[in-house]
């Protein structure tokens, strides 16, 4: 268990701490005990951490208070599925590459997954207010092998898109839980623009 840095006041493990993988391993198993370890490391301040954990064949940070529920086995595997398969599909059936834009990306996560499941993306621009996830998200892209930009604010996402004058529509992705995402979709007539606007 190698503490590597600091970031946002977090300390960064190289990997999942011990006393980490043996809640969720207990929580796994059905075993006794690992909700009341997991209060007990909040109160000892040991889940103001973060921690790098396997992402397919690569690697996440992720803060060990995630809100979403890091401490569960499997978390990454059943985050969002339907939806994450669903966007990628609707990427996958765009004529050319597109940019994909995240609006409050939290840490990355979403994004991170659905790159995992389309070779279809040409930039990613992400949006994050918080400056906690902000710090974390910024790591998280470091060195995904495409273009990306980061901004830490709350701007509306017409500051990242290109200026075009042809209409656009916003094409809604659904999965079984409801609206899931949605992305910006422009006409087939105007083809200069979609080759401007890079939503081809």
């Amino acid at each position: 268990m190698q503490v590597l840095a600091q970031s946002s006041g977090r300390r960064i493990y190289h990997d999942i701490p011990w006393w980490f993988r043996m809640i969720r391993a207990r929580i796994a198993n059905n075993r006794r005990g690992p909700w009341l370890m997991l209060r007990m490391a909040d109160r000892l301040g040991l889940l103001k951490a973060a921690a790098w954990f396997p992402l397919g064949d690569a690697r996440i940070l992720i803060p060990l208070d995630w809100q979403s529920r890091i401490h569960l086995p499997d978390r990454l595997a059943t985050y969002e599925p339907a939806a994450i398969a669903h966007f990628a599909h609707e990427i996958d059936s765009f004529a050319g590459n597109a940019t994909l834009i995240d609006c409050g990306a939290d840490i990355g996560v979403y994004s991170r997954l659905v790159m995992q499941q389309t070779t279809k993306l040409q930039e990613i621009v992400l949006f994050e207010p918080n400056p906690q996830s902000y710090a974390i998200l910024s790591r998280n892209f470091e060195a995904v092998g495409l273009p990306v930009r980061l901004f830490n604010t709350g701007s509306p996402i017409s500051s990242a898109m290109p200026s075009c004058s042809a209409p656009t529509s916003i094409r809604m992705a659904h999965s079984s839980g409801g609206l899931r995402a949605a992305f910006p979709s422009l006409p087939s007539t105007h083809s200069s623009c979609r080759r401007e606007a890079r939503w081809q």
